[in-house]
């Protein structure tokens, strides 16, 4: 007789060997710290997860050495360079659980200005012979440029829309707004409820969650996970990682060393 048994996973972990877990992650200035590459390698390990779509990635050869670190089953992708973006919008993916059916690629290039520069990169890959479609966003930021991210949030509608009607679409990033504002720049999502769901949406809405906040230092949360309707009927959670709590001692010591956002992520279940 042979005895298959699961693997044992780390005390910190989010994913399990039962879901398809996917964080999105803000890496601010990345590596903004001497100690970044190997602090933020310990993290994704014992977070036991498949894929963290990344933001704010600086350097592409820093990428490459935390997916070094993870394993000979991590593999890095970092969007096109362009010199005037802040940040490129990259990939960290474990190949153990997820395959990779199309390399990353761009879409919506003529929106260049709205997007400010951050074109969403897209990702299609399997899990557990289920295709999904991932969009990784990083919106303009700050007060003044809400129509940027309107009609950033119109164009990826569209886009959907037209091109992965029948896909399992997550749409992550940092949205660097809020999900509840009187002029709400995600209306395209909101109004269109039988297409397209918030799945962090509980923690903009409910007072309680507020130490769930994707972005502690402002305070407030502008991190999100959008899925499509095909998901729905699945099982999922979302949940903002508290990785400032779990892995420091305070959010000043993660913040010098990893980022001043959180991780969000996903969890889900064929």
């Amino acid at each position: 007789n042979i005895i298959i048994s699961e693997p044992e996973l780390p005390e910190n972990a989010y994913g399990s060997p039962e879901t398809l877990d996917i964080l999105t992650w803000n890496i601010e200035h990345f590596p903004k710290h001497n100690n970044t590459i190997d602090t933020l390698s310990s993290i994704i390990s014992d977070l036991y997860v498949d894929i963290v779509a990344l933001q704010e990635i600086e350097d592409t050869q820093s990428l490459y050495e935390v997916a070094e670190q993870l394993g000979d089953n991590w593999v890095a992708y970092r969007a096109d360079i362009n010199e005037q973006v802040y940040g490129e919008l990259s990939y960290l993916i474990n190949t153990d659980e997820v395959s990779i059916l199309q390399s990353p690629y761009t879409i919506l290039h003529q929106y260049e200005y709205d997007f400010a520069w951050r074109l969403p990169y897209v990702l299609k890959i399997s899990y557990n012979n289920t295709e999904y479609t991932l969009i990784n966003i990083h919106y303009k930021c700050c007060d003044g440029s809400e129509d940027r991210r309107l009609q950033s949030s119109i164009y990826l509608d569209q886009y959907i829309s037209n091109n992965l009607s029948n896909d399992r679409v997550v749409l992550l990033g940092d949205f660097n707004d809020l999900l509840i504002d009187s002029y709400n720049v995600f209306d395209p999502f909101l109004n269109e409820s039988d297409e397209y769901y918030f799945a962090d949406y509980y923690i903009a809405e409910d007072p309680s969650m507020i130490p769930y906040w994707s972005y502690p230092s402002w305070p407030s949360h502008i991190d999100h996970i959008l899925i499509t309707n095909e998901i729905f009927n699945t099982e999922y959670d979302a949940i903002t990682v508290r990785v400032d709590e779990i892995f420091f001692n305070s959010f000043n010591n993660y913040d010098n060393l990893v980022s001043d956002h959180r991780p969000v992520g996903i969890r889900i279940s064929d």
